[in-house]
């Protein structure tokens, strides 16, 4: 899949979609080299990248902010999960469409607390 959506992201550089799927595919656990089953570092970071990228390309796609949220907040880089969170929570707050991605900010922002 990685390497699909690699190969769509390099014909189309602008394929948001493609960036989101990527990111979401990078924080997916598999088996590890110790035989545990998780993400990788290695694997956040990548998903971080690509989220990063997605959201440069659209800073106010609610999808991308809350994939990068979730992906600074398995990273552990706590401030930048919050940061974005809120960004996301602003973005949702007054698009009825949007009513899941604002509650899953509330709830992400009272665990980070």
């Amino acid at each position: 899949a990685v390497d699909e959506l690699n190969h769509v992201i390099e014909l189309e550089p602008q394929n948001l979609q493609a960036k989101i799927l990527l990111g979401r595919v990078s924080m997916m656990p598999h088996r590890l080299p110790d035989g545990t089953v998780g993400v990788s570092e290695a694997g956040l970071e990548r998903a971080v990248m690509n989220l990063e990228g997605a959201v440069q390309s659209e800073p106010k796609n609610v999808e991308a902010q809350r994939e990068l949220a979730t992906a600074y907040e398995k990273a552990g880089k706590t401030d930048l999960a919050k940061k974005t969170w809120m960004t996301v929570q602003t973005l949702a707050k007054d698009a009825p469409a949007n009513a899941k991605a604002a509650r899953e900010a509330e709830e992400a922002l009272a665990r980070l607390k």
